[in-house]
């Protein structure tokens, strides 16, 4: 909805036409869409099947599992999540809010994650690092309701950490690896099946650590075994790309830039 509000009035640069359910509100509330105007879940196929199936479309989906309607076949989806993959199906950034400022701290940890356990990814990265000494490990059974006392725990240990843990949760992607970036760390993104925005124009090798399932056993050597550096290096292009790529105006410009890239 904020994408909509924000630059409706470039859509006629577009060829495409924008697809305007509100996936997250629809799947999880069931009920309400960006207006605040009560909808039948049930009805969304039913307003889907109106479009002309031979128009070329696109959409914008934050959920993990959206869309979960099919959609006509010319239809591009910027999705987040990562759980849906296929064709014209184009991998954003999941858009986390502002953490804000904060005074930085001593670099005391090699690596920490302070979170719920959610996916069998996450349960074998702990493993590998529960016997590390620079290495601090919160983890809980998940909760969507985050509390000041959780959040400030997880604001504490990153600033004091070298190297953020973003394994990957039930979609393949991960609020954490961006939240990382705003607190002075590297994220360290590991998963089964990396969800990697914009890599037509970015090498992610030079701002994240990629780890794959296979490597698990070997996270906590890759870290040691970065320099000073290329960790500088590292945050210093997280510092220069962050606001162009991943902060929410530079999401949606780089959806609409793609978008009106696209040949007429």
């Amino acid at each position: 909805f904020d994408f909509y509000k924000r630059n409706s009035e470039r859509f006629h640069k577009i060829k495409r036409e924008y697809i305007p359910i509100f996936w997250t509100n629809c799947y999880v509330n069931g009920v309400v869409d960006g207006w605040g105007e009560k909808v039948d879940i049930n009805d969304i196929q039913k307003e889907i099947n109106t479009l002309d199936p031979s128009g070329s479309y696109f959409t914008i989906c934050q959920h993990d599992d959206a869309p979960m309607n099919p959609l006509p076949k010319n239809t591009v989806i910027f999705s987040a999540g990562g759980n849906v993959i296929g064709p014209g199906v184009v991998p954003i950034p999941l858009i986390c809010g502002p953490i804000g400022l904060h005074d930085e701290k001593e670099k005391t940890l090699l690596a920490s994650f302070v979170g719920s356990a959610t996916h069998d990814v996450r349960k074998k990265m702990i493993q590998s690092l529960e016997s590390k000494e620079d290495v601090y490990l919160s983890s809980s059974v998940w909760n969507p309701q985050v509390n000041d006392t959780d959040f400030s725990n997880f604001v504490d240990q990153s600033l004091r950490s070298k190297f953020i843990l973003c394994p990957r949760g039930y979609g393949a992607s991960s609020f954490r690896l961006y939240e990382a970036m705003q607190l002075g760390a590297v994220p360290v993104y590991v998963s089964d099946r990396f969800w990697i925005p914009w890599v037509d124009e970015l090498d992610w090798n030079e701002f994240c650590v990629l780890i794959p399932e296979q490597n698990i056993d070997n996270l906590h050597s890759t870290l040691s075994n970065i320099d000073d550096d290329t960790y500088s290096k590292m945050k210093n292009n997280i510092s220069k790309l962050y606001g162009a790529y991943f902060s929410l105006e530079g999401v949606c410009e780089n959806i609409l830039k793609r978008l009106e890239m696209e040949p007429t």
